[in-house]
């Protein structure tokens, strides 16, 4: 067997000193793990621990080891895509030293980190059982005392969550003897300088990860590397770290470094970015940088949006949808054409596509209503164990509910609706595994027998995505974070690339049984630090001396929340809500939560300006000077931020659970748990009565801090805002989250407005129908008639106003070139076969009358002159002759919920869940942006209401034809998912626009396949004449367009037959401006010129 190496990968060691001074000046927050009770938080998140300072048991130097990122990052999965942590080592080596005396005598300890018995030192969850009984993890051994005696092996089990807890190896005190250790001096003294070496290796070579035949993969996977060229051979890992020069006085003061928290200020926003924009734009002002180009630089969207037309349309609605959450909306399936040759005709869909993608519609709307029942389900489990129930329930009723086999019950339901789940998915392709689709598909169409078309293969396709409103994001500034948000690549070693011969310091006791020679070569590398030698290749953060660590990591906050219902207070301006300072609010709820803090808004302004200076090499010195600023003055902000997490689910009376599960049979019909509990709320009054619940179901109010608390890595403390005490201050905000009026306008500064959002991910379905273009219009503004097409392109009429025999005027429809029609100035009948949906919109039109269709003409010309849609080619031929093309468009759009209406889970609705009041909400949209070249809508109808014609730019006039579109009353949904139908006519190469203001902008757009084949069919028509004019060999001579302008016209004029109208054809014969006596007898003529074939 070929010897392994050992890989030594750097690691920082951090090491707290706490003297008697430390303790009582400091305030600490140090939290430990409970996982006794299954129905509770194994965290209690607004726990305050007082006791940590008042123990002088805790006087010491407690070391902390920071695990290389790598060990403690996920990685999906090849096969499953399920995401897996890598083992982390599970021996480590703690050895002290008085710095710099080679004769003091090293003390070591031994930590076993994935020691599971009653022995440990902090609370785990056994994951080898089927309950996940709890056990302790962790504990250390003495090597001074004795030889370290490895145990019988063990499966490897430690990953950096610990048991479950995501900042497991980010908190000392939840790690203690795992990934920390508590050396507490013992023989020291009052005063020393201390050196520590941290080393860690895996006991079982199975969970280290460089044991795989496919090392270099892993190594470059991990960003681990190493300078020196050579064969790397079999490896081990071996991760090392030093705290060297650690200063140990009893009562030395300067070692309490928690910044004061008069230095600490505090922004607020719906993103981070938007916190940081409002904070640089309030503290440094002289900056020259708008509000605007900082978002769009911190976004990575300065040349998106640099120049565009529609830039601040694109920013703005971009930063409004950054305030969302994503959750996935589902699949469904399509059929596309792949590796056609070029001019394949397209093939339609195979006929049962429709049959598949009702199924599919089937298993999304079946598998959302069993998962809200399993979660249902899984609250009733969890109520029912609860210390005190309301006296109108016993155990028992909750226990009935549980049991699958009594009739009625919710268990009974649930596995009903499993049963209908899985029905549904019989008649659907599917594949447990991410990479498995392509083959779960082909045996799909081989089970069913479905036949496609050569060159067709049937896809799926992801669904518009649901979007929740994200909780607001506080941004902490002066904190002094210390650590950058990534180390980036790390530079290992082997034995032979450490130095030494620096300070000659022991080997640590009994360390024969470990790997010695490694940590012998590591002390002399110590050795040589403490002496003042460079470690080549060593990073900076692992060769620095010590210093008194301050490492803030938890944010710590609490609300007084203040909802103000949704209502007639509440009004849409087209693009938001606003408050107008009236009505009722409800009863202040206090809110809290504890959520991680990051560096990462300074870490993606560094990655942004770096890419955009590598983007403009020939970027001007200034430029790059203001730039630099930039980040010198941000970096010197010291950002620190994070969402409130917690906060809207609180509102929904939710909270975040990581908690154990149930087991057996109910842990199989609930599934995989939910993340969160019901807060059913307070007790019934002595009468019984059930109080009232502050369930909101639409997230609409006020808020103010009432408590701040940044917390450290080891637990230290610094309250920011309390109360109303002298110290309070209040958050800068940005527009988006400032109120227009506060709830106490005497305070307005320290208020924060959330305007109203659904709590439940919703999406706004804004989507052509099936077969989407139902005809296509051509104003001819010479005429001021309208030509009128099929879908596919071919002609069908002309509306123009005209003038009867009696002086009056009408509206009148007549017949475009090869269209039989009867000369009555109606519709041709052939118009409603080939084109009803477009026979019925323009029925309204044409009823409107003269003053109808006048002020709905001025508002075509209007449109037309407004957008935009960088397809200029496409109109070419007609451009210079008429107006663009418009297409006539069916679409659909309702506001949809991911799942059943979400519910109120107070006590009363245990059993019964109460009917959901905010889908009768109706929420209007409004479609089109008027000032967006972009925007292709130029109106639309809704339903078969056919006599309004709702107008993004309405022309002034006096007609009731055309109305404005204004703040999207005409289109108002509720979410339920009904449909409402529209009829557009929009730009076929412009995108729609749809705005509700509770959810990120949606847009609908034309695929191009659609567009392209009529578009290139469309014929456009001139009427012509009367004029005088002569055939010349069949040839009428008379104007035309230039050929190269479309190509080849001829000349078209009706003939009157048997009561019907039919048409002649005859080419055009050049004409041009000389004078000249024809030989052919002269004759006065009317017809169309009209475009027989288009040039190329």
């Amino acid at each position: 067997m070929a010897v392994r190496k050992q890989w030594i990968v750097p690691m920082e060691i951090e090491a707290l000193v706490v003297n008697d001074t430390v303790r009582k000046e400091v305030t600490f927050q140090r939290w430990s793990q409970d996982f006794t009770d299954a129905r509770s938080n194994p965290v209690d998140e607004g726990a305050i621990d007082n006791g940590f300072g008042t123990d002088p048991e805790n006087n010491g130097v407690h070391l902390r080891w920071v695990l290389p990122e790598a060990l403690t990052h996920a990685r999906q999965h090849p096969t499953s895509g399920a995401l897996e942590l890598p083992f982390v080592p599970n021996r480590w080596l703690v050895a002290r030293y008085l710095t710099g005396k080679p004769d003091s005598k090293p003390a070591a300890w031994l930590i076993e980190s994935d020691y599971v018995g009653e022995w440990g030192s902090v609370m785990f969850v056994r994951h080898d059982t089927p309950i996940g009984d709890e056990t302790m993890l962790g504990r250390a051994h003495d090597l001074t005392a004795g030889a370290w005696q490895e145990p019988a092996p063990r499966a490897p089990h430690l990953t950096a969550f610990g048991p479950g807890i995501v900042d497991f190896a980010a908190y000392q005190p939840y790690q203690k003897n795992v990934f920390s250790f508590h050396d507490d001096l013992t023989g020291v003294g009052e005063s020393a300088t201390l050196s520590y070496l941290v080393a860690g290796w895996y006991a079982n070579g199975a969970g280290d990860p460089l044991t795989t035949p496919n090392v270099k993969d892993v190594l470059r996977d991990f960003g681990w590397f190493r300078r020196r060229r050579g064969r790397l051979g079999a490896l081990n890992t071996f991760c090392a770290g030093t705290a060297r020069s650690v200063r140990w006085r009893k009562d030395d003061r300067s070692l309490v470094v928690v910044p004061p928290s008069n230095g600490m200020r505090v922004a607020a926003g719906t993103t981070g970015v938007e916190a940081l924009t409002a904070l640089v734009r309030h503290q440094h002002s002289q900056l020259p940088y708008s509000a605007e180009v900082l978002t769009t630089l911190q976004h990575g969207l300065s040349d998106r949006l640099d120049g565009t037309p529609d830039g601040l349309f694109e920013y703005e609605q971009y930063v409004h949808q950054a305030g969302f959450t994503r959750t996935p909306g589902g699949h469904q399936y399509a059929v596309v054409t792949v590796d056609a040759p070029s001019g394949t005709r397209p093939v339609p869909p195979p006929a049962w596509l429709d049959t598949l993608r009702a199924a599919q519609d089937s298993y999304l709307t079946a598998d959302r209503a069993l998962e809200a029942l399993r979660w249902r389900l899984f609250c009733l489990w969890w109520l029912r164990d609860l210390d005190v129930l309301p006296k109108a329930y016993k155990k028992a009723d909750f226990t009935d509910q549980l049991d699958e086999t009594r009739a009625g019950s919710l268990a009974s339901e649930v596995a009903r609706a499993r049963r209908t789940r899985d029905k549904a998915l019989e008649n659907v392709p599917w594949s447990p595994e991410p990479r498995g689709w392509e083959t779960a598909i082909a045996k799909f169409l081989d089970a069913k027998g479905y036949s496609l078309g050569r060159y067709q293969k049937l896809i799926r396709v992801p669904l518009a995505a649901y979007r929740r409103a994200g909780d607001p994001v506080l941004l902490l500034a002066g904190a002094r974070a210390g650590r950058p948000l990534t180390r980036g690549p790390l530079h290992c070693r082997f034995i032979e690339d450490l130095p030494s011969g620096g300070v000659a310091y022991a080997p640590p006791p009994n360390v024969e049984s470990l790997p010695a020679e490694t940590i012998k070569a590591l002390v002399g590398e110590l050795g040589a630090l403490d002496a003042g030698k460079p470690s080549p290749g060593l990073p900076d953060f692992a060769a620095a001396t010590w210093r008194q660590p301050w490492s803030p990591l938890y944010l710590i906050w609490e609300i007084d929340y203040i909802p103000l219902p949704f209502g007639k207070h509440w009004t849409f301006d087209g693009i938001e809500y606003r408050w107008d300072g009236k009505g009722p609010h409800g009863p202040v709820t206090a809110l809290r939560g504890r959520n991680l803090l990051t560096p990462h808004l300074l870490a993606n302004l560094g990655n942004q300006v770096r890419q955009y200076r590598e983007d403009h090499p020939q970027l001007p010195a200034a430029d790059i000077a203001a730039l630099t600023k930039l980040l010198e003055t941000v970096a010197g902000i010291d950002p620190l931020s994070q969402a409130l997490g917690g906060l809207t689910d609180q509102v929904a009376l939710r909270e975040r659970f990581f908690g154990r599960r149930p087991t057996g049979a109910l842990a199989d019909l609930i599934g995989p748990a939910p993340h969160h509990i019901p807060n059913p709320g307070n007790l019934p009054g002595d009468d019984g009565s059930w109080p009232a619940s502050p369930f909101e179901a639409i997230r609409a109010g006020q808020f103010r801090f009432t408590r701040l608390l940044v917390v450290d890595a080891f637990g230290q403390a610094q309250t920011i805002v309390i109360g109303s005490d002298e110290r309070t201050t209040w958050p800068i905000l940005p527009s988006s989250l400032k109120p227009g009026h506060a709830v106490d306008e005497k305070e307005r500064q320290h208020y924060v407005e959330l305007r109203p959002r659904l709590v439940q991910p919703a999406r706004l379905r804004f989507e052509p129908v099936a077969a989407p273009i139902v005809g296509w219009l051509l104003p001819n503004f010479a005429d001021r008639a309208l030509l009128c097409f099929a879908p596919d392109g071919g002609g069908l009429a002309e509306l123009r106003v005209a003038r009867g025999e009696s002086g009056s005027q009408r509206v009148v429809a007549e017949p475009l070139p090869g269209v039989l029609s009867r000369d009555t100035g109606a519709l041709p009948p052939e118009f409603a076969r080939r084109a009803p949906a477009l026979a019925a919109t323009l029925g309204g039109l044409i009823a409107s009358g003269p003053d109808g269709f006048a002020h709905w003409w001025e508002t075509l010309r209007l449109s037309l002159a407004r957008i935009e849609h960088g397809e200029e080619e496409h109109a070419a031929a007609h451009a210079c002759l008429l107006g663009r093309p418009l297409a006539v468009v069916r679409a659909r759009i309702a506001l949809d919920l991911d799942g059943p209406p979400i519910t109120d889970p107070s006590w009363q609705y245990a059993f019964a869940p109460g009917k959901p009041e905010f889908t009768k909400v109706r929420w209007p949209v409004r479609l089109g942006e008027a000032e967006r070249l972009g925007d292709g809508l130029v109106g639309y109808y809704t339903g078969t209401a056919y006599g309004t014609f709702h107008a993004v730019s309405p022309a002034k006039g006096a007609s009731r034809y055309v109305v404005p579109v204004g703040k999207g009353e005409s289109v108002s949904l509720a979410a339920d998912s009904a449909v409402t139908e529209l009829t557009m006519i929009m730009d076929p190469h412009a995108s729609v626009h749809a705005t509700t203001g509770i959810l990120p902008v949606t847009t609908l757009r034309l695929p191009d396949e659609l567009v392209r084949d009529p578009l290139a069919a469309l014929r456009p028509s001139f009427r012509t004449g009367p004029l005088l004019t002569t055939t010349r060999g069949g040839a009428v001579a008379v104007p035309a367009p230039s050929s190269h302008h479309a190509g080849t016209w001829e000349w078209a004029e009706t003939r009157w037959e048997k009561s019907e109208t039919t048409w002649a054809f005859s080419p055009i014969a050049a004409v041009d401006v000389n004078a000249r006596l024809p030989e052919e007898s002269v004759e006065i003529r009317t017809g169309y010129t009209h475009l027989r074939e288009r040039r190329g």
